[in-house]
């Protein structure tokens, strides 16, 4: 995933595939998967929405928040115009 993510394959606020999807993919365990997406979330590449899945963060706003959320643009956004995930606060 994290290639994905460096070499543009998954762009800025893409919706990342779920764990079951993933596992399948890379064939591994859902524990296994779940950490790497946690790490990845830790580390700024993607933000998590309840209710709307996990996306690629946008590089230019990733950051640290008190709730470990990153800011991101979710393809789910209606009109095109989309704001920071609303769990994020600055």
């Amino acid at each position: 995933m994290n290639k994905r993510i460096a070499d543009g394959t998954n762009l800025p606020g893409s919706r990342v595939p779920g764990i079951v999807e993933l596992s399948a993919e890379f064939d591994i365990a859902a524990s296994t998967t779940q950490k790497a997406l946690a790490h990845l979330r830790d580390a700024g590449e993607v933000c998590t929405e309840l209710g709307l899945g996990t996306f690629v963060a946008d590089s230019k706003l990733a950051g640290s928040t008190s709730q470990g959320v990153w800011p991101c643009f979710p393809s789910a956004c209606t009109g095109g115009a989309c704001s920071p995930c609303s769990s994020y606060t600055s």
